[in-house]
């Protein structure tokens, strides 16, 4: 399987993130037969003497999956390198996110950075509501069994009637 590492000082939550010029291909094969994972792969890497340089890379791509990820490297032996890699969603379907945000003006959005909707409700965004309530008692009751208040909500600026 190849493999072409990178070096990213882009944020996780950046889609698209700026790789650089620099990258390298290696060849790799998965590090257990149970580490079999397209979201979290365990790769054993074959850098040989160029081992040392692992250190200069924090970002990957797995050509066969046409995924990115980022990796910890777990162990070093001779020219081997065990990484440890987690999926970047972002950056491996791209495409398809930027696309869908150009084209698909019909879509849901839950959460916005920038952009706040009054109409879809965020529990994380923080409203304030003034409300004031008045008591009045209007003669006798107009029920007479139970029931004997009415309640009337009124919307408006509020005011003196004339």
């Amino acid at each position: 399987m190849e493999i072409l590492l990178y070096n990213t000082s882009s944020p996780p939550n950046k889609v698209v993130k700026s790789l650089g010029s620099s990258s390298k291909k290696y060849n790799a094969k998965f590090f257990e037969k149970n580490a079999l994972s397209v979201t979290n792969p365990s790769i054993l890497l074959n850098m040989g003497t160029e081992v040392a340089n692992i250190v200069k890379y924090n970002y990957l791509k797995i050509v066969d999956f046409n995924r990115f990820y980022y990796f910890d490297v777990v162990s070093t032996e001779g020219g081997l390198v065990r990484l440890d890699c987690k999926v970047d969603p972002l950056m491996s379907f791209k495409d398809d996110i930027i696309d869908n945000s150009t084209n698909a003006p019909s879509q849901y959005i839950m959460r916005s950075q920038n952009i706040n909707n009054k109409l879809i409700v965020d529990n994380m965004l923080p409203m304030y509501s003034s409300h004031t309530f008045d008591i009045k008692n209007f003669g006798e009751p107009v029920f007479t069994r139970d029931c004997s208040h009415v309640i009337l909500e009124t919307v408006g600026k509020g005011g003196t009637p004339s």
